[in-house]
């Protein structure tokens, strides 16, 4: 007559599913690094990029800023140094979100590739923004 393999207590139960907790952790890491390195790292370059862009060739309104800027007092500079960041940081913002809806529009009108996800665009615009948030938070802590 076979046994019935029961757990005999709550602890044993708990052995059981110890390798099922351990390959969820090892998927749910392994998918996390995934999408870290095919899309956060790639849309952060993205973004470090159209920010070098933007320093580079600075808009007429950051140019007036640097200009107004060398004439303050010295006690303002630093304000004046945070509204340039912003202005650039804007400006890089909405030439990415200007690029990823270009390549939207442009997948849309392809009739070989499936509808595009307007979830995925936004969540590309929360990384962007959540870059753009990282290197604030680095400049108000210095």
């Amino acid at each position: 007559m076979p046994e019935n393999k029961k757990p005999t207590n709550n602890i044993d139960s708990l052995d059981m599913l110890k390798p099922i907790n351990d390959d969820i952790s090892l998927a749910a890491k392994t998918l996390r690094q995934s999408l870290e390195n095919n899309y956060i790292k790639r849309l952060y370059a993205t973004a470090k990029n159209e920010e070098d862009k933007t320093r580079r060739s600075p808009s007429k309104e950051v140019l007036l800023l640097n200009a107004l800027k060398n004439y303050s007092p010295p006690a303002l500079r630093l304000q004046f140094d945070t509204c340039i960041k912003m202005f650039n940081m804007m400006s890089a913002f909405s030439n990415i979100r200007s690029k990823l809806e270009g390549a939207s529009n442009i997948e849309m009108k392809s009739k070989k590739a499936p509808d595009t996800n307007p979830m995925l665009s936004k969540m590309s615009e929360l990384i962007i923004l959540n870059y753009f948030a990282e290197s604030l938070k680095s400049d108000f802590r210095d």
